[in-house]
């Protein structure tokens, strides 16, 4: 397998300098194929959820690893092969990495109950100013009650689940419940409150772009809310 590596550094706003890896063991470390400088190394085009990176986390928000969805693994424990697994479209499109040196103070990252209760807050607040349909905020908001104390425990915050969910574009319920960990009917809530579909050709759920776009902001405003506290 040949992968196209496209690599940057942040410090100097240096533009991607492409590079192509073949690999013939995708269980290598994900960082022994980026052609990394300094001390900190994100993937933030993947993770669109993903600004504590820059900050100087030095975890991913999630990795899909044997079919369900692990939550911050540490960066030199990505494989190529789940981070391949977690996001397909590398396989044509390149991996991008950039690296830098840590912000001061460190990512100063919000308690994951505390998230999930602002979440809430603001979707009550400002959903419909984003664009969400009442129904969806009313789907949405139980729905996060309900699985907020669930996620807590395993400090994972709905930036994290809004960026996995933003990532798809097409989900088979069974699917996402496993890689979610959740059962079926609560992973669906989760999709239709976000502005996922059913197709009756294929019976999976599409996200199409105007709803993606309208959940990216959700995830942008979201991470200055969190920011600011």
């Amino acid at each position: 397998m040949i992968l196209k590596i496209y690599s940057r550094s942040v410090i100097n706003n240096d533009s991607y300098a492409a590079f192509e890896e073949e690999i013939e063991n995708t269980d290598i470390p994900l960082l022994s194929i980026c052609h990394v400088e300094g001390m900190v190394n994100t993937f933030r085009r993947h993770y669109p959820g993903g600004y504590l990176q820059m900050m100087g986390d030095d975890e991913l928000p999630y990795l899909l690893i044997n079919g369900k969805l692990e939550w911050n693994v540490p960066i030199e424990a990505a494989t190529v092969r789940d981070f391949l697994a977690t996001h397909p479209q590398c396989l044509t499109e390149g991996i991008y990495v950039e690296s830098g040196y840590p912000a001061a103070g460190g990512p100063g990252r919000i308690v994951a109950i505390a998230a999930w209760e602002l979440f809430c807050t603001f979707l009550q607040s400002q959903g419909v100013e984003l664009g969400f349909p009442i129904e969806a905020i009313g789907i949405l908001v139980p729905t996060a009650l309900e699985i907020k104390d669930y996620f807590s425990e395993k400090n994972v915050r709905p930036v994290q689940l809004t960026d996995r969910l933003v990532q798809l574009s097409e989900v088979g319920e069974f699917e996402i419940a496993e890689q979610l960990d959740l059962d079926v009917p609560t992973a669906i809530r989760l999709l239709i409150g976000f502005g996922y579909k059913r197709d009756e050709k294929s019976g999976k759920f599409i996200l199409k772009e105007n709803e993606r776009q309208r959940a990216l902001n959700l995830l942008y405003k979201l991470e200055e809310q969190e920011r600011d506290i």
